[in-house]
Order: structure tokens, then C-alpha cells, then sequence
């Protein structure tokens, strides 16, 4: 079950002609909204625009004021969740084979729209058109080819996707499928932005925390408490593809939560 918060940044409207992929190998350091742009080690040797949070003091252990709350029923509301966020839906009981659609299709848009982007900026551009659909609105500022690219991934994104975002989609359905209660999320964006990192808040045992624990730190993220809301325990990332691992290692590894 799950409800996520999901933030709309502006739209950055870039229009003009873009830097090819070949240009992207040179040092790129921009900053903005403490969010930036950074070289990964791939075989390529080109860079990501997958947008990078600056490190936290958080660890991947889990907090030791954890409440580990699991909502009772009757405090489950179907059209906004738990946690009192707006904009959020329940999702429950999610099948597996829905939460791995989720998981692979949301992979295959990231990747195609981190080669389309050659700046942070046209990554946060291209990611809001592909979530919301509307490749024909010219704010977009889309080329012939993004309109292209994208349009093989709008018009077919899994229906429990929609009003969820991409890079914390995933994550929400695998912990569903695990009897954990996710209460929103935001992968995060430049000002003015939900969360300065990506995130997911969620509720769960301490049985099911604990199966959780090893798994997130395979994948690089870290824990905290919502200081507003202390029942729920907060996952994050330094960027998507944090969240995205989470996400495949959890479906890989159902054993652990029974």
C-alpha cells in the first residue's frame, strides 16, 4: 500500500540546439538548489545528468529512535494514505508482477532520458514531460528527437506509474509488495523542491525494517526520522538510481521479509 507525494517543479522550457552525447564528456560542475550534475564511472566514460544530492550525515543504519508504526486498518484512507500529505494515494497489496513492470519500465525511461540530457536542467525537464504526458506542450521546449524518444515511453507507462515519479515509482510498489506502507515520496528537484534529495517515506515493522536494512545499504542509500512525523521512517538516496537498486533488491530478495 502506498500514497506518495509527488512535486512538479517548474518547467525549464529549454529550447535551442543541444550539445551532442560526445560533447558530455568534458568536466561538467554546475550547481543548483544543491543538486548537481556529476561524472560515473561507466564504460563509456560519459556523464550522467541524473541530478546528485551532497552527502549526508545520515548512515544506512537504522535510527535508533525508530517507532517501527504500522498503521491499523481503520487508519488507512484509500484516496490520501497515511501521514496527513497532500496530493497522495493508497496503493496495496501490490502483486509482484506489477511492482517488477514498475521497476523495469521506470529503469528503461530513466536511461533513455539521462542519454537525451545533456545538462541537470534538461534531465528535470525531460522527466516531468515523460511522468505527465504532455509531449505537445511547447513550454517542454522538446526537439524532434526527445519528442521521438519519449514518445515510445508516454503513450505505454504502467497505469500504477501515473502520478507517481520516476526513480521513486518503483520503490513504492516493491515495498508494497513486502507489507511495508509507504506515505509519500519526491525524487527531488531544483527549487523549490519537496526534498533536497530523493526520498521515500514509509511505515514498517521492525521485522520488516531490519529485512530492509542490509538491502539499503547494498544500494547506497541511508535512513532518518521524519522529524514532523516520527512514526515514519525516511529512505534515501544521493540520487534515483539509488532508490531504483533499493527497489530490484528488494523484489529479488522476498525471503527476507517473511
Amino acid at each position: 500500500m502506498i500514497s506518495s507525494l509527488v512535486h512538479t517543479a517548474g518547467r525549464s522550457g529549454i529550447c535551442g540546439n543541444l550539445p551532442s552525447r560526445d560533447d558530455r564528456t568534458r568536466a561538467y560542475d554546475h550547481v543548483d538548489s544543491g543538486m548537481s550534475a556529476v561524472r560515473c564511472t561507466l564504460p563509456s566514460e560519459v556523464m550522467t545528468m541524473i541530478p546528485t544530492a551532497p552527502p549526508s550525515a545520515a548512515t544506512s543504519d537504522l535510527p535508533a529512535d525508530a517507532q517501527f508504526w504500522m498503521p491499523k486498518d481503520d487508519e488507512l484512507d484509500e484516496e490520501s494514505g497515511i501521514g496527513c500529505f497532500e496530493d497522495t494515494r493508497l496503493i496495496h497489496n501490490v502483486p509482484v508482477d506489477e511492482a517488477r513492470s514498475v521497476i523495469e519500465r521506470e529503469r528503461e525511461v530513466v536511461d533513455a532520458i539521462d542519454q537525451l540530457a545533456v545538462t541537470d536542467d534538461d534531465f528535470e525537464r525531460l522527466a516531468a514531460t515523460a511522468e505527465f504526458g504532455d509531449l505537445d506542450d511547447p513550454a517542454n521546449g522538446l526537439s524532434d528527437e526527445e519528442r521521438e524518444v519519449l514518445g515510445q515511453w508516454v503513450s505505454d507507462v504502467p497505469a500504477n506509474l501515473e502520478g507517481l515519479e520516476l526513480g521513486v515509482s518503483g520503490l513504492i510498489h516493491a515495498l508494497a509488495t513486502v507489507g511495508m506502507v509507504p506515505a509519500a515520496s519526491c525524487r527531488s528537484h531544483p527549487e523549490p523542491s519537496w526534498s533536497k534529495s530523493p526520498v521515500v517515506l514509509f511505515a514498517a515493522t521492525e521485522a520488516g525494517a531490519r529485512a530492509l536494512q542490509p538491502l539499503a545499504a547494498e544500494a547506497g542509500c541511508v535512513f532518518a526520522i521524519d522529524e514532523v512525523r516520527p512514526k515514519l521512517l525516511v529512505v534515501r538516496g544521493s540520487t534515483i538510481r539509488n532508490l531504483m537498486t533499493l527497489a530490484e533488491l528488494v523484489l529479488s530478495n522476498p525471503h527476507r521479509f517473511v
